[in-house]
């Protein structure tokens, strides 16, 4: 608050609004009055018209309309999929953040922020005026997490942050920031403001139904349903198969790590051998038979019992295991088997894109085997949440029934499965270059003697993009050596070690001891694939000698 000198007290809404009132065209008054507004705010000027903030800065534009602040602010004010009318023309945010950047094309934030308003891959015509750049420019839905210090830009240079962060201001360089300080190594954003996108209510839109098809199709399966999580479309799933079949026997044949017997993975110890044995009893209508060996993948020998009406699950890959997969010979004689007997074969495929390098086979080759297919939109892909149902029509339909009686109708699911299908359009084919380079740091690390002293593979060679590393010592002296890495070279090894690991029998406390160790899953995701195998290498040679200082032991 102000006090002038004739005695009264302002504050900055009051003088914006005195401004106002003595120059109704002084556009950029009405702008800064609407930067102190929310959203939702109204305000009454001495004329007795109510302005909210979008009304004051399309005011600000009217009055002119070169004001390029004003349509980058109107842009920010807009959601993903709202259209504002100004003038003759109807704008969206993409549009409004592309004019005020021709407007001004040294306006770094409305770079930023367009940037957040494109969706993937779009490639927008920008006309910037005796500016020396590309005339056109592109934005990746997703650049991946970075650990080194350069990256390749689209018109294949190379540059490091502070030359990305420099873009907008250096005319010698034709491309674009693609986010703000925060966000430039990071551009992880829903996008949808410049195409028709239809929101769905309850799970029905053109454009969800669509999505799903395209998936179902690329798995091979008649229908895909989309479901806010992966534990409600199992449970969807299994209830449409058992409420299909008859007769129905009502058995799951599942095995030891399965995640419908764990239910939660990220446990470990006693407080995950406890869940697990709950777990078990509350699967409700069916009854569970536990089968095989929890070090190996589900063989057909664990299949023995199998009769008509039953269902047996299998995972690719097993996750509490290290990414053990079944082999193809195993796969396909589980398939007879089950077809024999009249059973149905159901896939937590949660992973199964990670795991589809190891069969040298496409998807829908390994799909084919089973009739319904669960698969996940965050693991492996890095979405927000989701998962997605692929099988048969008539499962799909009674699966959506399920989905509905289990509380997954939400009002909308437009943020997750859109988020979904960037990121499937985006990292579907990245998968064979994944699980190449695993395999690659994997022989690499096995190889070096001082390395394999300190830690083992589980599996020893990876069977999907994921495995389990057992490392040998005291968690404390592990993570100590593991933050010196972390502080020298900016590279995190693990993201938290898990404990000793799963114990061998889901009904036991916890894992035997054989040796002090403790381990932790490597993911050979978006990021980490980003990540040179030589960098990798380095890293953990200088956690070795870490730890080996630590320890008062030569190197």
């Amino acid at each position: 608050v102000i006090q002038l000198a004739d005695g009264r007290m302002w504050d900055k809404r009051s003088l914006f609004l005195r401004g106002i009132e003595l120059d109704p065209g002084y556009a950029l008054a009405y702008n800064n009055l609407a930067n102190l507004l929310h959203p939702k705010d109204w305000v009454r000027l001495s004329d007795g018209t109510c302005w909210n903030q979008r009304s004051l800065y399309l005011a600000a534009i009217q009055l002119d309309p070169t004001f390029a602040v004003a349509f980058n602010n109107l842009g920010l004010s807009l959601g993903p999929w709202d259209k504002v009318t100004a003038g003759s023309a109807c704008w969206t945010r993409a549009a409004l953040h592309r004019r005020a950047i021709e407007l001004n094309p040294r306006h770094a934030c409305a770079y930023s922020d367009l940037a957040g308003a494109l969706r993937p891959g779009q490639r927008l015509a920008l006309s910037l005026r005796g500016v020396r750049r590309g005339p056109i420019v592109s934005f990746p839905f997703a650049c991946p997490v970075l650990q080194q210090e350069t990256v390749v830009l689209p018109d294949g240079r190379a540059c490091d942050k502070a030359d990305l962060l420099a873009g907008p201001f250096d005319s010698d360089r034709p491309w674009l920031p693609m986010q703000s300080l925060e966000g430039v190594w990071v551009v992880h954003v829903l996008v949808a403001a410049t195409e028709a996108l239809e929101a769905d209510i309850y799970g029905r839109s053109t454009e969800l139904q669509s999505f799903e098809s395209e998936v179902a199709r690329f798995l091979g399966k008649e229908a895909g349903l989309f479901f806010p999580s992966g534990t409600l479309a199992q449970r969807a799933a299994l209830h449409a198969h058992v409420q299909q079949m008859d007769p129905s026997s009502g058995r799951l044949f599942l095995h030891p790590t399965s995640h419908l017997i764990h239910h939660d993975c990220l446990r470990d110890g006693p407080a995950q051998a406890r869940l697990a044995r709950g777990t078990v009893d509350r699967l409700p209508a069916f009854r569970v038979e536990v089968v095989g060996d929890f070090a190996q993948p589900m063989r057909p020998s664990d299949l023995a019992a199998l009769r008509l009406g039953d269902v047996v699950v299998v995972e690719i890959p097993q996750r509490m295991n290290g990414g053990r997969s079944c082999s193809w010979e195993a796969l396909t004689e589980i398939r007879r088997l089950v077809t024999q007997s009249g059973a149905r074969l159901h896939m937590d495929g949660a992973r199964l894109f990670e795991a589809v390098p190891y069969y040298g086979r496409d998807a829908h080759e390994v799909c084919a085997l089973f009739d319904s297919v669960y698969i996940s939109w965050y693991k492996g892909f890095g979405g927000m949440a989701g998962a997605l149902l692929a099988t048969t029509e008539s499962v799909a339909s009674l699966a959506a029934d399920w989905r509905a009686r289990l509380g997954g109708s939400l009002f909308t699911l437009t943020p997750q499965w859109l988020d979904a299908r960037e990121q499937f359009r985006t990292y579907a084919g990245s998968f064979n270059q994944r699980f190449a380079q695993l395999q690659e740091l994997v022989e690499a690390m096995s190889a070096d003697p001082t390395l394999s002293s300190l830690l083992r593979f589980e599996p020893p060679k990876p069977e999907s993009c994921m495995i389990h590393v057992y490392l040998r010592g005291d968690e404390g002296a592990l993570q100590a050596a593991h933050d010196g890495v972390l502080a020298a070279l900016g590279l995190k090894l693990w993201s938290r070690l898990r404990g000793r690991g799963y114990p061998a029998d889901f009904r036991e406390e916890e894992a035997p001891i054989e040796e002090e160790e403790l381990y932790f899953e490597f993911l050979m995701g978006p990021a980490n694939s980003q990540i040179p195998t030589e960098l990798f290498l380095e890293g953990w040679r200088h956690f070795a000698e870490a730890l080996a200082q630590k320890l008062g032991r030569p190197p």
